[in-house]
């Protein structure tokens, strides 16, 4: 668990050369996540995002071994196709993300793909 825990990119990004852009939690239950960030690669600039979900036993992200299991984002229809797909899943749950956290999170998305 302790190496796993050192090398995942959900605690220690900058291991992997990374910057967490934003982060955005779909649950609403205490114990469980299901989660999307987006990081950037401090020297390319290129962006990436990937989403896990699950119960409070295992680590988020920790199936994720290499930079190549992450989603190059190059385009803000990437997440907007995102929120589609997650609201269509949830089912009309109260606890999907209000609009508020949902824009905050594709602002900075957006504005970091502007920079590149």
């Amino acid at each position: 668990m302790a190496q796993e825990y050192e090398s995942n990119i959900y605690y220690h990004p900058e291991k992997w050369g990374m910057k967490e852009i934003a982060s955005i939690d779909w649950s609403g239950g205490p114990y469980s996540f299901d989660m999307t960030i987006v990081w950037q690669d401090i020297k390319t600039g290129t962006i990436y995002m990937d989403s896990d979900s699950g119960c409070s036993c295992p680590c988020p992200f920790e199936n994720v071994y290499e930079v190549k299991d992450l989603t190059v984002v190059d385009s803000i229809s990437q997440i907007d196709y995102l929120f589609k797909e997650k609201k269509e899943n949830s089912y009309g749950c109260d606890d999907f993300p209000s609009i508020d956290k949902r824009n905050a999170f594709r602002y900075k998305v957006e504005d970091a793909l502007r920079e590149i």
